[in-house]
């Protein structure tokens, strides 16, 4: 499957949920803010959100400091 994140193209095989890919990706669910074809999605949703080919994700991790 093809999905575009923060403006790359990325390929991913057995993926279905966008949970899936943050772990994939290891990045922990309660410190990014994903957008997915122009939608913010809730945290409570990551699990539940089914991928699609082209799907276009914006992800923005915090970051902790000063």
């Amino acid at each position: 499957m093809q999905l575009i994140v923060n403006g790359e193209e990325q390929q991913v095989e057995n993926m279905s949920t966008l949970g899936e890919f943050l772990a994939l990706c290891a990045l922990p669910s309660k410190m990014v803010v994903v957008e997915r074809n122009g939608e913010i999605v809730s945290r409570e949703k990551y699990d539940l959100t089914m991928l699609t080919n082209n799907d276009v994700l914006e992800i923005v991790q915090m970051m902790a400091g000063g």
